[in-house]
């Protein structure tokens, strides 16, 4: 391990790992206590940094002229676009639907991509269903999407499936809530893509009450419910997207679970009930 002395920052952790963020003021020692760092990692590790592949983005308060003298200094790529992290939005703003917007972007290019071949509605399900609306499965785990974007999502796929093409209409013989309902109930089975959202964030609430001493929940917890549970909590002053996408899961997740006491430790005598 490198010797460290005063100047030289002090690194908690060093991950082998694919991707790293790393998080500093927006000033000039900043950047060069980032600098050290890396070139620390790369003396202890033998591995080399791809500054090529790796990027930098700074909030809304610093002045474009800043971002791209600090850019510079750092060796980074700096663009205006928003960035993102293993294909999720690193930031969302106000705007959810512009920043979701990709989601549709990518179902629509894949669903034109097939218009152009012969298939039978019977492969047109099977592509829906295992292609077009898995496409947002995994965002869809951290965040809770605009309704709007629910709509757009189901539109493509209709669209798809009853074979329109560009601008032209089209009778859709069947609303797309009614093939969302299962075989028995006279629907095709296509997933109600509001109802997965909910159950893959009721899904992550789950694991984070499951796993207390995971490093997320600890975060989540010392900054929105140090003085209760997850199950138990109310939103909190600033929340960010993702918590309160969290708790839309955790509101489901409330009302299909129950108590099963064990040994009483954990029951508060004048609070559960």
């Amino acid at each position: 391990m490198a010797r460290l002395n005063r100047t030289t920052p002090r690194v908690s952790h060093l991950l082998f790992a694919d991707d790293c963020i790393i998080f500093g003021r927006s000033n000039v020692n900043e950047i060069d206590l980032v600098n050290n760092i890396i070139c620390d990692y790369e003396g202890v590790s033998g591995q080399l940094v791809n500054l090529e592949k790796s990027s930098i983005s700074f909030s809304s308060g610093v002045v474009e002229a800043r971002q791209i003298e600090l850019s510079c200094s750092l060796g980074v790529t700096w663009s205006r676009a928003r960035s993102s992290y293993l294909g999720i939005p690193s930031t969302v703003g106000r705007s959810k639907s512009e920043i979701f917007q990709m989601l549709i972007d990518r179902t629509r290019k894949k669903a034109k991509d097939w218009k152009r071949r012969l298939l039978s509605r019977a492969g047109k399900m099977v592509l829906i269903q295992s292609v077009l609306q898995s496409i947002p499965t995994y965002i869809m785990s951290c965040f809770a999407l605009p309704e709007q974007i629910y709509l757009q999502l189901n539109s493509v796929a209709a669209r798809f499936f009853w074979g329109q093409k560009n601008e032209e209409r089209r009778i859709h013989w069947r609303s797309w809530k009614k093939l969302c309902t299962c075989k028995g109930d006279g629907g095709l089975g296509f997933r109600d893509i509001s109802l997965f959202n909910q159950a893959m964030l009721a899904k992550q609430a789950w694991r984070l009450t499951l796993n207390e001493n995971s490093l997320l929940a600890h975060s989540l917890k010392a900054r929105y419910h140090p003085r209760n549970d997850l199950l138990m909590t109310s939103n909190a002053h600033y929340p960010s997207f993702a918590w309160k996408s969290i708790l839309v899961g955790r509101d489901l997740l409330v009302k299909g679970i129950a108590w099963k006491i064990g040994n009483g430790a954990r029951v508060g005598i004048g609070i559960d009930s």
